[in-house]
């Protein structure tokens, strides 16, 4: 199966319009993550003499240096290094997902074409870690592709009832407003050729302040408003009612039950280029910082 990956390209270009360069956000990010420049040159697959010559290329086409180099701290980026990762960082969390889309819409059209390729499971969904998820367990089957498009609700129901796609992903919630979308969806969707899997229950997790001042041990003490830190006076009233809708308390408490959602974030977060480092849920919440109470 051909597999088709999108990047964007930084190419750089003064108004005289003499000359351009070309940047690799990807090689700067390297050398912030890591402080070296030997590792990101084995990253982008280039030798050091290479990637000291790029280094040096790019300083005297903005005419400022984009590394400082100290003895016994290795190598950082200078503010303006910094901030072209930043930029690198920014358009890939909001391209990425248009990108990705495109991708796979590619990949299933040119698979197609391709003697003895392998079956394709179009896959429309609202977005989700679940799904995401299932993308990389369908991929691991050499025999299966993956088409996944991320839509609405709605647009997915849609897709699997013109036959644009073989499994639609939606969201559902709990308790009262359960119903309402169930029958919203029910003109999409048709007995004799359909069947809805429930896949996975997502929950919302809150977690307090050490030695919980606020003394929050249940739902009730939570919509006090001496307690919030919104003291509206009709704010618990549409509290409850969120609570009446979706069937129970919707924010469970603690690391382990929120643990597969607070892993998914921590992966997401350093393959997009904003963590600099891939951390576990314990890193980010460490003892004694913070206290998990069960409302």
């Amino acid at each position: 199966m051909i597999r088709i990956q999108i990047e964007p390209v930084w190419r750089f270009s003064k108004d005289d319009g003499a000359r351009s360069m070309l940047v690799m956000m990807d090689f700067l990010h390297e050398i912030r993550t890591t402080g070296k420049i030997t590792r990101a040159a084995d990253q982008a697959a280039m030798s050091y003499r290479h990637a000291w010559n790029l280094i040096e290329k790019w300083s005297a086409f903005f005419e400022a240096p984009l590394v400082d180099r100290r003895q016994g701290r290795g190598t950082t980026l200078t503010p303006l290094g910094e901030k072209l990762v930043w930029a690198g960082q920014r358009l890939r969390a909001r391209l990425k997902p248009q990108l990705d889309n495109l991708s796979q819409e590619l990949e299933t059209e040119i698979n197609q074409l391709l003697p003895h390729g392998p079956s394709i499971i179009r896959v429309h969904a609202s977005h989700g870690f679940a799904v995401a998820k299932l993308r990389e367990m369908l991929s691991c089957e050499p025999e299966i592709g993956v088409d996944l498009r991320y839509v609405s609700n709605q647009t997915s129901l849609a897709s699997l009832a013109r036959g644009e796609c073989d499994l639609a992903g939606m969201h559902l919630p709990q308790g009262e407003l359960r119903q309402r979308s169930i029958a919203a969806c029910k003109g999409w969707l048709s007995p004799t050729q359909h069947r809805v899997i429930s896949f996975v229950t997502r929950e919302i997790g809150l977690i307090v302040k050490s030695g919980n001042p606020l003394k929050i041990d249940s739902l009730e003490r939570l919509l006090d408003p001496a307690v919030s830190r919104y003291p509206l006076p009709w704010l618990p009233v549409y509290a409850r009612k969120m609570q009446d809708m979706f069937g129970g308390d919707p924010f469970p408490y603690g690391i382990e039950e929120n643990r597969p959602t607070l892993e998914q974030f921590m992966r997401y977060t350093y393959e997009q280029g904003i963590a600099k480092r891939h951390v576990k849920p314990e890193d980010i919440f460490p003892k004694g910082i913070m206290t998990l109470v069960r409302v």
